[in-house]
């Protein structure tokens, strides 16, 4: 009989990994050369006639061995089944880590492959699972493996301490009004949503998050995440604004220039918020969004329509509740909007309460007491704008101190400070002297005054709409209250910042 000369055929399949693609120095080219030189080289020295063919490829692109078993890759897990098995020999990699980074996963996957009559072998690596010592050496690579990645996880983490702890961007999302700065990593203003921002902060005084929402959206003004987007060049997907993702922007403290991790602001050494970027909003300014956002969780939010000249400014002269708009029609014809008390709407049967006596009153009457007591006692004094004025104090740092005490003792009391309890001491008392210097410094608190616009009282409310009308009279606290009386109508102003801009022009106290 003629002897069988046919060559032993190993067959391989090749395993490529990688996490990050742009890495050179592991590149899925270069593994894919190192494992074909490696056969190639095997077979010119086969002295035995087995002959080495590559069958496949299981290559894995953003896949981390440390999250991964072998099984649960992609490309990789395909192969590792009973069916697939029968179809190769010998799995090869580059090096033991593009496989394993766990020394469990390791133990696991040679049990699987002798059970199968398979084996494992890399270029870079001496692995021998033909012998029990060869195994050994290959389950201590496999450990230092695992060690490896530990090692590099805790750099990382250190990068990304250092990172948070200097005050340094080291990237994730980018917050509302603020931008990269084109071919760097520095945050700064984005001049044309600062100016969005400035406008949604001055309206959340008299609308509703909703009603803010869809002005935004209807006048095209791209969301967070699109605006990014389209900063980047790249196509904008149109998203709508919503309430919920309105109040998450104004939430937010990067509109401090801060940053939060794990649920927490990020503080520096002293305890104190750590300021990664330009602030888009003095830390006041931010409260008062707060405290606003907080009257609509709580379901005190204002109406998204307002048709009436004195919401929040009319109240009831008996009982002093605010004032309401009725709306009725009378055999299918709408009949004049009226002012009602709010007493009306509350139902005293059985409560041994009595409803307010008062009347209602014809809405275009009582505005016209309104308009028209405005324009006779005040028309012609000089219109002056009440603005804010930054204090030569430092109110602003003794309030980012004072919250930022809060939070470090709220921390400790949440179990969520990971530092030691003399750490913890040392950052409050560092926070508390800070507060006692501040405290011992002369101050001049922020507050309002008002400035000369050229025009008079009656000029500037001629160009106002019937919204920014009302807008204007609980700015300037004014309050409106009547009384019917046997069908006699009573009117009481009080005319508030108005009274004081008069006593200005004519240079008196406004105390």
């Amino acid at each position: 009989m003629t002897p069988n000369t046919a060559p032993k055929i190993i067959r391989i399949l090749g395993v490529i990994r990688q996490s990050q693609t742009h890495d050179d120095t592991i590149s899925p080219a270069n593994q894919r050369a190192i494992q074909e030189a490696w056969v190639a080289a095997r077979n010119l020295s086969s002295r035995d006639g087995i002959r080495y063919v590559i069958v496949g490829w299981a290559e894995d692109l953003g896949v981390s061995a440390g999250k991964t078993t072998p099984w649960e890759r992609p490309e990789l897990g395909k192969w590792l089944t009973d069916e697939k098995a029968e179809e190769w020999d010998m799995l090869l990699s580059w090096k033991l880590d593009r496989v394993c980074r766990s020394a469990l996963d390791f133990a696991t996957l040679v049990k699987w492959l002798e059970d199968r009559g398979n084996t494992f072998a890399c270029t870079n690596d001496p692995i021998d699972l033909d012998s029990p010592v060869g195994r050994a050496v290959a389950q201590i690579m496999a450990i230092l493996a695992e060690l490896e990645l530990n090692t590099i996880k805790g750099r990382n983490l250190d990068n990304h301490r250092y990172m948070r702890q200097s005050g340094h961007w080291g990237g994730g999302r980018i917050g509302f009004g603020h931008m990269r700065k084109p071919g760097t990593k520095e945050i700064v203003k984005d001049p044309e949503m600062f100016e969005v921002l400035k406008e949604v902060v001055d309206a959340l005084e008299t609308q509703s998050l909703g009603s803010i929402a869809t002005s935004l959206t209807n006048k095209g003004i791209p969301s967070s995440m699109d605006r990014q987007r389209q900063l980047r060049g790249e196509e904008i997907k149109g998203e709508p604004w919503s309430a919920s993702t309105l109040s998450r922007v104004l939430h937010s403290r990067h509109l401090l220039g801060q940053r939060e991790y794990k649920g927490q602001v990020i503080k520096g050494q002293d305890g104190t918020p750590t300021i990664f970027y330009e602030p888009l909003l003095k830390f006041s300014e931010w409260q008062r969004i707060q405290e606003l956002l907080d009257v609509r969780s709580r379901g005190k939010g204002v109406p998204q329509k307002n048709t009436m000249l004195l919401r929040k400014v009319g109240e009831c002269g008996v009982c002093g509740k605010p004032l309401h708009q009725q709306s009725a029609k009378r055999n299918g014809v709408p009949e004049p909007l009226r002012y009602r008390c709010a007493s009306i709407t509350h139902k005293y049967n059985g409560s041994g309460q009595e409803r307010c006596s008062n009347g209602t009153v014809k809405a275009e009457t009582l505005d016209a007491y309104m308009e028209n007591g405005l324009l006779e006692w005040h028309g012609n004094k000089p219109w002056m704008e009440k603005m804010f004025v930054p204090g030569e104090d430092h109110s602003e740092e003794l309030k980012q101190v004072e919250d930022a005490i809060k939070m470090t003792r709220k921390e400790k009391d949440q179990g969520l400070y990971e530092g030691d309890e003399e750490s913890y001491l040392a950052r409050l008392k560092n926070l508390i002297d800070r507060r006692s210097a501040l405290l011992a410094k002369p101050s001049r608190p922020s507050g309002y005054e008002f400035r000369p616009t050229g025009k008079t009282v009656a000029e500037h409310w001629a160009s106002l709409t019937q919204e920014q009308k009302n807008s204007l009279l609980i700015k300037m606290g004014v309050l409106i209250s009547y009384k019917v009386e046997n069908r006699s109508l009573s009117v009481d102003i009080d005319w508030g910042d108005i009274e004081r801009i008069e006593r200005l022009a004519q240079g008196m106290s406004t105390d």
